[in-house]
């Protein structure tokens, strides 16, 4: 349902501005979204899913060496071999999305939670369809 906040000037000379939005539910967080889908904080990119990137990057090029396996690294990270495989397969997101993630563009479903999950298409131009259309 999308909310209008108000474009009226009272008779007190304040001005209200008027935006088309919606409050979406995004993991624990609650973001105020525009019409066209990009959140209202749209051009700062997420730390968190930089932080993602830079991971499935570092580890992937690790991978590469063949020095390592995922068991290595996760016991390295301290963390489990399931989270190793899911950071790691962000390397086969669209260059598109990886774009937008670093300029901060991204659609508002596409958050750590979505990506880290094992139900987004493989095929480039599903993973667009897929992430925009949440």
């Amino acid at each position: 349902m999308a909310q209008t906040l108000g474009a009226k000037q009272s008779a007190d000379g304040t001005l209200a501005l008027t935006s088309s939005v919606r409050l979406t539910r995004t993991g624990r967080a609650v973001r105020l979204i525009h019409r066209n889908g990009r959140p209202a904080t749209a051009g700062t990119p997420d730390p968190g899913l930089v932080q993602l990137l830079i991971h499935a990057r570092s580890w992937w090029a690790q991978l590469g060496t063949g020095e390592l396996d995922i068991a290595a690294i996760a016991r390295n990270e301290k963390v489990n071999d399931s989270w190793v495989s899911r950071v790691v397969r962000l390397n086969f997101i669209a260059p598109q999305l990886v774009e937008a993630i670093l300029s901060g563009t991204q659609p508002a479903t596409l958050n750590a939670a979505s990506l880290r999950s094992a139900d987004w298409p493989i095929e480039w131009n599903r993973q667009l369809e897929f992430f925009a259309a949440q």
